[in-house]
């Protein structure tokens, strides 16, 4: 589990603050620890063509703010994605390699949500840690060969945490 107080990690809890229940059944807790593990967090943004503009900055946005927060040990990849997948920077700890991919970003084509998120999560796998793939898009697949429930069943297999981030129709005046 995580808990947090605001943004930060609630540290000094004990197995007694914590009350599990198998089926409505209350189990005996025996052990509370904390350990921070390295995460290993995959973007997979969404660069086709109905994604330009304002939709366009505000996920390089959300991704830099991603990448910038993460922590000494932490590991990140970008893949991105119309309907050709491209892997922008492999998943290492070179968060500098990711910054600067976000800064020339070719936008075109239809939308292989699925597609994509599917190689995230075995991106994320890939290595020791914990997996986190993070998926900024602002649509509906539309040119994914997978099926979605293949893709889920393999995120149901796997470890990775999976969060999906939609921008909507953005107007600036």
């Amino acid at each position: 589990v995580l808990v947090t107080d605001g943004h930060e990690p609630l540290l000094g809890l004990t197995a007694a603050d914590f009350e599990v229940l198998d089926n409505g059944v209350a189990q005996k807790v025996d052990l509370a620890a904390f350990q921070r593990l390295p995460l290993n967090v995959v973007l997979a943004l969404d660069t086709s063509g109905s994604v330009t503009g304002a939709r366009l900055e505000s996920l390089r946005e959300a991704s830099r703010a991603i990448v910038g927060d993460l922590k000494q040990g932490d590991r990140v990849a970008l893949l991105t994605f119309s309907n050709v997948l491209s892997v922008r920077a492999d998943l290492s700890g070179e968060v500098e390699r990711v910054r600067a991919a976000l800064d020339d970003l070719p936008v075109s084509g239809d939308t292989a949500l699925v597609d994509a998120t599917y190689t995230a999560i075995v991106t994320g796998e890939s290595g020791s840690g914990r997996a986190l793939v993070i998926v900024l898009s602002d649509g509906v697949d539309t040119a994914s060969f997978l099926r979605p429930e293949s893709v889920l069943e393999t995120a149901r297999r796997s470890d990775v945490v999976v969060y999906g981030v939609s921008v909507s129709r953005l107007e600036r005046t």
